[in-house]
């Protein structure tokens, strides 16, 4: 008999869920590789945010330092810290002539536990950029800071602007493994002085 039953052979069966196999298999690689580059991109652009942040929160600083003050209104301990003192008033007001409000002495540093650690965790908790402004303690302030150093430059008639050097690391996700690059942001900041500026949040571009 030529004529053929209905149904399907088994190894047209097997050879169908063969290739449904592979079409999965494709569109799976294709949803991790989709997920994989979100996740990078995330990564990249939350470094990024944190660097415009650094930036304008120490040229915010930096742009006001010395007000009121004819010396020693920039300091640079190490190369990994910088303070920035202000006497916002002048000589009239609360504080006058004193380091007592929160914004007129500050100071950025290198996390100094940071050792450069391989393990995730190590790294979320102690590779971060400190600031602390007036009495008040350290507390990390931009996360995934590798490296920071600050260069204060000088001109004759005092500090003229600072250069701050931030080295960030971002996760890199590659399939199941996890790698991290590394991105560097330099800045100069001017000193600009505003006599009698009330408001430390001033914009900056």
């Amino acid at each position: 008999m030529n004529d053929r039953e209905g149904g399907f052979s088994l190894l047209e069966v097997l050879l169908a869920n063969l290739v449904c196999l592979f079409l999965f298999l494709a569109w799976a690689q294709l949803v991790l590789s989709f997920q994989t580059g979100c996740l990078n991109q995330i990564e990249a652009h939350q470094v990024q945010a944190a660097a415009r942040v650094a930036r304008h929160a120490l040229g915010t600083s930096v742009h006001q330092a010395g007000q009121n003050r004819k010396s020693d209104y920039l300091v640079s301990p190490n190369s990994s810290e910088l303070g920035v003192f202000s006497d916002f008033s002048g000589n009239s007001g609360d504080p006058d002539k004193t380091l007592n409000h929160p914004f007129e002495n500050q100071h950025f540093r290198m996390n100094p536990e940071f050792l450069n650690p391989i393990t995730a965790a190590e790294f979320d908790r102690t590779a971060d950029l400190q600031w602390k402004s007036g009495s008040g303690s350290y507390q990390a302030f931009i996360s995934r800071t590798v490296k920071a150093m600050f260069r204060i430059n000088n001109h004759r008639e005092g500090p003229k602007s600072v250069t701050a050097e931030l080295k960030m690391r971002a996760r890199h996700f590659a399939g199941k493994r996890t790698n991290y690059a590394s991105r560097s942001f330099q800045f100069t900041l001017p000193v600009e002085k505003n006599r009698e500026q009330w408001f430390r949040y001033d914009s900056i571009d």
